[in-house]
């Protein structure tokens, strides 16, 4: 059963994807627009995926 290294690459992986919707939330207000909805639905599955990550390192982990 995967250790504390699963949570660590968890949480990497978990931070570039909150910087990922950091930078299309900025690109949404630099452009004032929202790209034809494409930003939203990036954000929606950056979203999703940070959850999936976070279910995962909790199953990994056996909590």
């Amino acid at each position: 059963m995967p250790t504390g290294k699963w949570l660590f690459s968890g949480l990497s992986a978990q931070e570039f994807i909150q910087r990922a919707i950091n930078k299309v939330t900025a690109a949404q207000s630099a452009n004032e627009f929202d790209m034809d909805g494409y930003a939203t639905k990036a954000k929606a599955l950056l979203n999703q995926a940070y959850d999936e990550i976070k279910l995962a390192a909790v199953a990994a982990n056996g909590k």
